[in-house]
């Protein structure tokens, strides 16, 4: 495809199949199995299990698809989403969460803040529901070259973005 101008799709004009349909793309999944997404959802995920092995109860907010329980093995793993589908354990807003304040030990986040209108209001909330001590676990998107190179140049100034 070649561009003469600015692009503005059409609704409904997309490249991937299940965009937007997260029960087509959880169906998708479960019956194709593909070895790549596979692949990458298992590392997607499993950093996170030596963070988690302590905590009695986790929370993942802005669920999705709901492959996070397929990768994670914690018997304490809460899945919720601001829909309701037959695989989240509980409907709560991200941005409302329906917990005490300082009731959560660690609340996972995957590929959901670059999705809200006010992530400020995520991480106040986030602050609100998490317990002293608790912990936030975020995988989030970083994948324009700009973002990558700065990430490594502020990696040589002594930051870092990991755990």
């Amino acid at each position: 495809m070649i561009l003469r101008g600015p692009y503005l799709p059409e609704p409904g004009d997309s490249r991937t199949k299940n965009t937007g349909n997260v029960k087509a793309a959880r169906q998708f999944f479960f019956e194709h199995r593909p070895r790549n997404l596979s692949h990458l959802l298992r590392q997607r995920y499993s950093w996170m299990t030596r963070y988690l092995a302590d905590k009695e109860k986790v929370i993942e907010i802005g669920s999705g698809a709901g492959l996070s329980r397929e990768f994670i093995d914690h018997p304490g793993l809460v899945l919720t989403d601001v829909e309701k589908h037959a695989w989240v354990d509980m409907q709560a807003d991200a941005l409302n969460m329906p917990f005490d304040d300082g009731a959560l030990e660690a609340v996972i986040s995957v590929h959901m803040i670059h999705h809200l209108a006010n992530p400020r209001k995520f991480f106040q909330e986030m602050a609100r529901v998490l317990k002293p001590g608790g912990m936030l676990v975020i995988q989030e998107v970083h994948s324009s070259l700009a973002t990558r190179a700065v990430i490594r140049l502020m990696r040589i100034e002594g930051w870092s973005y990991d755990i």
